[in-house]
């Protein structure tokens, strides 16, 4: 792991994917050089997913959680996961997303190319299902397709991103794209 480094806080939603979840904590570990921290979302599983939360916590692989009372839109329970987060940038996942195999390793190259780049909010890599990642690009508007490994956006959006914070902030303040109101009073964090 590199070393004198501030790490990126991670944060995964995740919600009845459990097989998901567990291949890509393992994934994040076997294929980041760079030092991160895993912050988990449960967005109100109930296939083991909060037992299997709470035992990794214990063992320091996963660093913060927040299990969710009910199931929320994806914009409110990211939202939890930021009060979380500790570090400038930080990535937004969901668990069906796999890190892909690079040197340098997928996080160095994203923060790399994050901090080079100041005009981006956010950037995004490797994903399994990219006609979601296009469909994002309808829903959210202002993105622009670099191919299907990076994809370089001028807005944030709720799904694998690494952003500045005060940009995903005023977009999850943004009630156009939320729903309801979230509240941590309502939510077990760890």
């Amino acid at each position: 792991m590199e070393v004198n480094k501030q790490p990126v806080d991670i944060i995964i939603l995740t919600y009845h994917r459990l097989p998901y979840l567990k291949e890509l904590v393992w994934m994040i570990k076997e294929r980041t050089e760079y030092p991160y921290r895993l912050i988990v979302v449960d967005n109100r599983s109930r296939d083991g997913t909060k037992r299997w939360i709470k035992k990794m916590h214990r063992k320091g692989e996963i660093w913060k959680y927040v299990f969710m009372k009910r199931n929320e839109y994806m914009t409110n329970a990211f939202a939890e996961g930021f009060k979380k987060v500790e570090s400038d940038l930080f990535i937004v996942t969901q668990d069906d997303v796999i890190p892909p195999e690079t040197k340098p390793c997928w996080l160095t190259r994203m923060v790399e190319l994050i901090k080079n780049n100041k005009e981006y909010v956010s950037i995004s890599m490797g994903y399994r299902n990219i006609s979601f990642e296009r469909h994002l690009c309808e829903q959210f508007g202002g993105f622009k397709m670099k191919n299907e490994i990076d994809l370089i956006a001028r807005y944030a959006s709720a799904c694998g991103r690494i952003q500045r914070k005060d940009d995903f902030t005023r977009f999850v303040n943004n009630e156009r794209y939320r729903n309801g109101k979230t509240t941590g009073e309502s939510h077990s964090y760890g």
